[in-house]
């Protein structure tokens, strides 16, 4: 009956449809209408919220998920990480910004054993291995070990026996705090 690509214009179905209009009371051809016009009544459609919007987004572009998946795994090792290195600084010591800059010193310095800045009466060290040969450059010789109290000794110019007790605590894992007390 039709040929393709042929319209029967005189269809009911395909005629123009005339539209009262509610503002000025014009009629409009609905045919040249696209739907999208303010003035005929459609669906009131929504805006997604930010959650979907983010969602769609993250799920055209994987890429960008892989990262932040990435970027929370490494802040939250590295958080870990780093309160198991340096949990003794949030403990009781009254000088912790001081012991922090010394123990940045020792790194930097590839040192074994540096007296803190503020106070020489506390050295902070490794291990007790590191701390014997920094006693003994100054002449103290190791007497006894109680725990984690260690007795020093040294005879001075007038041949008289001076006594040194170093009671260290753990400030990390990797840190001790020894407070250094002479008795004369």
């Amino acid at each position: 009956m039709f040929k393709t690509g042929q319209i029967n214009q005189s269809s009911p179905a395909l005629a123009p449809v005339k539209v009262p209009q509610k503002e000025t009371g014009k009629s409009l051809d609905r045919s040249r209408v696209d739907g999208l016009n303010n003035s005929l009544p459609t669906a009131i459609i929504l805006r997604p919220n930010r959650w979907r919007m983010m969602t769609a987004i993250l799920a055209r572009h994987p890429r960008i998920l892989t990262g932040l998946v990435l970027l929370a795994i490494a802040s939250s090792t590295s958080a870990f990480l780093g309160y198991q290195l340096f949990k003794g600084a949030l403990t009781y010591h009254r000088d912790n910004l001081a012991i922090l800059r010394t123990l940045l010193k020792m790194e930097l310095a590839q040192a074994s054993a540096l007296p803190l800045e503020n106070d020489p009466q506390q050295l902070i060290t490794r291990t007790y291995s590191t701390l014997e040969p920094h006693l003994e450059a100054d002449g103290w010789q190791w007497v006894n070990r109680f725990g984690s109290t260690s007795t020093y000794a040294k005879q001075n110019q007038t041949k008289q026996n001076q006594q040194l007790i170093v009671s260290c605590s753990s400030y990390s894992p990797l840190y001790l705090i020894c407070n250094i007390s002479e008795i004369p």
